[in-house]
């Protein structure tokens, strides 16, 4: 299964602050795209994984 898809729709809407499942809904809905649940968990690991990767960087 090729996943490179969510990288580029997590580059589109990840603007390193955290976001609420409400805010990816309406990202979903105003792009067109209906996120299933495991892309939307996805999502939210490469956003934990890159705000993880911040603070290390800042410390």
């Amino acid at each position: 299964m090729e996943l490179g898809y969510l990288y580029q729709w997590f580059v589109e809407f990840y603007n390193g602050h955290p976001f609420s499942y409400a805010e990816l809904e309406a990202w979903g809905r105003m792009t067109g795209r209906q996120l299933d649940a495991g892309e939307v968990e996805v999502l939210r690991q490469l956003a934990l994984a890159r705000e993880r990767s911040s603070v290390m960087i800042s410390t």
